[in-house]
């Protein structure tokens, strides 16, 4: 049995396989930025839970002279 590693990763990936979902923008959370939903891998067919993490990061500058 491989473990793959599928934590704070920047696509979510099967555990079961390994495969790497690139559309995760199609993957339906919900209505909020963050949320869970069973997801059907489209590599090997086995369902998994994903769960979307979301950080947000604020970057300031001057403005005017």
């Amino acid at each position: 049995m491989t473990d793959f590693k599928t934590s704070y990763q920047d696509d979510p990936i099967c555990p079961h396989c390994g495969h790497k979902e690139r559309d995760a923008w199609d993957i339906d959370f919900g209505p909020y930025a963050e949320g869970d939903t069973t997801v059907t891998c489209a590599s090997c067919g086995e369902d998994f839970q994903c769960y979307r993490i979301v950080s947000v990061y604020y970057t300031t500058h001057k403005t005017g002279p």
